[in-house]
């Protein structure tokens, strides 16, 4: 009789637990499908990217360059080509003259 409770109490203990592991998993999968997104933009950067296959600096969120460089993205290393076609985002215009620095350099 000892030995049928221990057992049940075990096959208890091991449901319970195992309810709790599925729930958790369950609760980490849903959560990342309604936290929130952040919204590009409220963001007040630049964005170094290509115009016509030139290097061009962007203002963050609009279509027009702010200024455009001698320089054909066509030139760069396929990695820098690649980074610049999706955009690289800078913080402030300074960060963003340097990083233009390094490309024209």
């Amino acid at each position: 009789m000892r030995k049928r409770t221990f057992l049940l109490a075990m096959l208890i203990s091991l449901v319970v637990i195992g309810a709790a592991v599925c729930g958790g998993l369950w609760y980490m999968l849903h959560s990342e499908e309604t936290s929130p997104t952040p919204v590009v933009s409220q963001r007040q950067g630049y964005i170094l990217g290509v115009d016509n296959g030139m290097l061009a600096l962007f203002r963050d969120g609009e279509s027009q360059p702010m200024q455009t460089y001698d320089l054909p993205v066509a030139m760069l290393p396929e990695y820098d080509r690649s980074m610049l076609q999706r955009g690289i985002y800078m913080e402030t215009y300074e960060d963003a003259q340097r990083m233009v620095e390094d490309y024209t350099s």
